[in-house]
């Protein structure tokens, strides 16, 4: 059984690896906290007592870069290498994120804002077609319907 922290490490780099790859950058990065994510998230041991002990390179694809990310997302609940890269995303995209949704997901939203599809945006999240995107659940949806909502309301007052 994966404890809570080993979870949230691992949503630290899947967050990580979809803002690498939405933004077009090095595969081989993106890969290696995905790999990263998969092995924080089955280890069976707590992440905290491995980091503790020194152990964390002892995981398959954990080296001394992302050992220490795993130490900051223990010590601040995320690393400074995220945080930067949210900072740089587009102010529309920094907004989603912060609103609750995924970089990947942010990253969608923001595909549809850019081409002016907002509608067909609607209609997915309404018929619930965005679920079948991994991570995606109900609130997720409403997030987004809540979104188009306002962005709509602020083009028709523009």
């Amino acid at each position: 059984m994966t404890c809570d922290t080993n979870r949230r490490v691992a949503q630290a780099f899947i967050r990580m690896a979809q803002l690498l790859e939405g933004r077009g950058e090095n595969p081989y990065r993106a890969r290696a906290y995905r790999r990263g994510a998969k092995s924080v998230s089955s280890c069976r041991e707590p992440i905290e007592h491995l980091a503790a002990q020194g152990r964390l390179e002892l995981l398959a694809g954990i080296g001394e870069d992302l050992a220490s990310k795993i130490a900051e997302v223990l010590e601040g609940g995320t690393f400074a290498a995220y945080e930067l890269l949210v900072r740089q995303a587009d102010p529309e995209v920094q907004a989603l994120i912060q609103g609750g949704l995924s970089p990947d997901l942010a990253l969608l939203v923001d595909a549809y804002r850019r081409r002016n599809a907002l509608d067909e945006l609607r209609a997915l999240a309404a018929s619930h077609l965005l679920r079948s995107l991994p991570g995606v659940t109900r609130s997720h949806e409403a997030l987004i319907l809540e979104w188009v909502a306002r962005e709509q309301n602020s083009v028709t007052r523009a």
